[in-house]
């Protein structure tokens, strides 16, 4: 960020959630490998 004072910096973030019931379970992938910063 060019030197910038980084307030918040997430890396390589994937999120992944289990839906349905025990017989039709299905994985949900809500974020996958998502990186981001925030800077003043």
């Amino acid at each position: 960020m060019n030197g910038e004072t980084k307030l918040l910096d997430v890396q390589h973030v994937t999120r992944t959630f289990h839906v349905g019931g025990l017989i039709n379970r299905t994985k949900l992938i809500a974020v996958n490998d998502v990186s981001f910063s925030l800077g003043l």
